[in-house]
Parts: C-alpha cells; sequence; structure tokens
C-alpha cells in the first residue's frame, strides 16, 4: 500500500463526534473499515526490535483519529484485536528484550474497546532454505502451520 503515517493536520480534532483521518491515501478506506470491524488481525514483522513502518503509520493514523482533546477516547464502538509479531530473534530473548519496549504500542489497540490478544512467532530461519537440512526444513514447515492454525484459532475466538 502507499501510506503515510499521521501528519497531524489535527483535522481529525475538529468533529468531537466523528473518529476519522481526512488524509486520504490507500490506508484512509482500510481505517474506515476498521471501525465498522467486529475484529482486526494485524500481523506486525519485528525488524531491528521494532515492528515495520507499515505497522506504526497504521497505528498513527487509526488511534490519533479517535483521540479527542477533550473528551478523551471518541469512538463508541468495539473491535477485537489480534496483534500477531514475527520475529527473527530467538523468542527468550524478543520477550525479555523486545517485547517490553512494544507494551505502549500494544496499550493503545485497548483504545478500539475491545479485546486485544497478542501473539508472537519465530520465524527465524525459516526463509534460509538452503541453511536447512530437509529434516529442519521440514520441522521449520510443520511449525508454520502449527502458527497459522493458532492464528486462526485466536481470530476465531475474536470474531464470536
Amino acid at each position: 500500500m502507499d501510506l503515510s503515517g499521521c501528519r497531524a493536520c489535527l483535522i481529525c480534532k475538529n468533529d468531537e463526534d466523528v473518529c476519522k483521518c481526512f488524509w486520504r491515501d490507500e490506508l484512509s478506506p482500510l481505517i474506515e473499515k476498521i471501525f465498522d470491524a467486529d475484529s482486526l488481525l494485524i500481523a506486525a514483522p519485528i525488524f531491528f526490535s521494532q515492528p515495520t513502518s507499515h505497522y506504526m503509520a497504521l497505528l498513527e493514523r487509526l488511534i490519533f483519529s479517535l483521540i479527542s482533546y477533550k473528551a478523551g477516547n471518541k469512538f463508541k464502538g468495539k473491535v477485537n484485536v489480534g496483534l500477531f509479531y514475527t520475529v527473527t530473534s530467538p523468542m527468550d530473548y524478543f520477550e525479555k528484550s523486545v517485547r517490553p519496549h512494544l507494551k505502549q504500542s500494544e496499550d493503545l489497540l485497548g483504545l478500539l474497546n475491545g479485546e486485544v490478544v497478542i501473539e508472537s512467532f519465530s520465524n527465524i530461519s525459516k526463509n534460509l532454505k538452503s541453511d536447512l537440512s530437509d529434516d529442519k526444513l521440514n520441522s521449520k514447515e510443520n511449525q508454520l502451520s502449527l502458527d497459522l492454525e493458532r492464528v486462526f484459532e485466536i481470530a476465531a475466538d475474536l470474531s464470536g
């Protein structure tokens, strides 16, 4: 998608009743659909211990547009969120050293007034097929299948 983060134009602050980002790009219709949805599933790859810029752009535009300076959260709907991190570091390192720094952005998703479920998956070496023996490759492919099953379970639970 051709998109940008929040430009702090503050137009969304002029109408205290409407949760809408007024900047028009390919992300705009998606934001409007999210506000009307029952559930939102986000895959957020982690690079250099940070979510991708596209994830952050979505988060900026989505959340900033529903915050009023006078009344706080003006979003009256409820959107459940499944946030799925994919990491290329070992999981113990990610959970101990990286995940605590993501808490602030994770908490922002609570402003959608629904349940927020967060799951992390390690994709270390999944794309380095030349470095893997057939047994290790099969093991990684089996793990991917298990990871996808977990995503579907969470999605089903959030969709009620």
